[in-house]
């Protein structure tokens, strides 16, 4: 699994790259090439940052995609955002990491946003699912055993595709095989809700 290099570093590190980001598709770059080279995740120690807003680690330099969006978000929102953010993020492999912290809320209210999201895991699922426990929180020990059950706004979106909480949790103690269902049976059941 490979991230952007701007995306690593501190909160107020990660926090300038993005406004730079912000800037140059402002000015007409596309989403990819404004983030610059990636980066294989394990060449930088630590996890990779995907929900918060816990902040107890701001001070260390770590993978933070969630600040793609939240930084962004607080200088645009609405259509906008969605047309030149969103929209290029989940088209990309990285890109849904971005897009999975607490501060996404207004996905799971939209049918539409919250089947592509959704479709974008199941896509990834499995480069997700092998890159291990590295994907959590914005704290000193957050790691999910694997991606898919890190509680984010990406199982919010399995709960709003009709998965009840006591399923999502018992597959949460067992296996990838078990969410990978849940997200399927999810992303049917919001697939049927969107308009023709």
């Amino acid at each position: 699994m490979e991230l952007p290099e701007a995306l690593f570093g501190t909160y107020a590190d990660v926090t300038r790259a993005v406004r730079k980001i912000y800037k140059a598709v402002k000015s007409g770059q596309d989403l990819a090439s404004a983030c610059g080279p990636l980066a294989p995740v394990n060449s930088h120690p630590g996890h990779v940052v995907v929900t918060g807003p816990d902040r107890l680690s701001r001070d260390q330099a770590l993978f933070r995609p969630h600040l793609l969006h939240d930084v962004a978000s607080a200088r645009t929102g609405g259509r906008e955002l969605q047309t030149w953010l969103v929209d290029p993020l989940l088209e990309l492999k990285w890109g849904g990491l971005c897009l999975v912290s607490q501060e996404t809320k207004a996905l799971c209210k939209d049918v539409a946003r919250a089947y592509a999201l959704l479709a974008w895991a199941l896509r990834w699922f499995d480069d997700l699912e092998a890159s291990g426990p590295i994907f959590g929180a914005d704290r000193l020990y957050p790691r999910a055993p694997t991606f898919c059950r890190i509680p984010s706004t990406l199982l919010m979106v399995v709960a709003t595709g009709g998965v009840s909480s006591e399923e999502i949790r018992n597959a949460s103690f067992s296996s990838s095989n078990q969410m990978r269902e849940l997200f399927e049976r999810a992303a049917t059941s919001l697939a049927a809700q969107l308009p023709s």
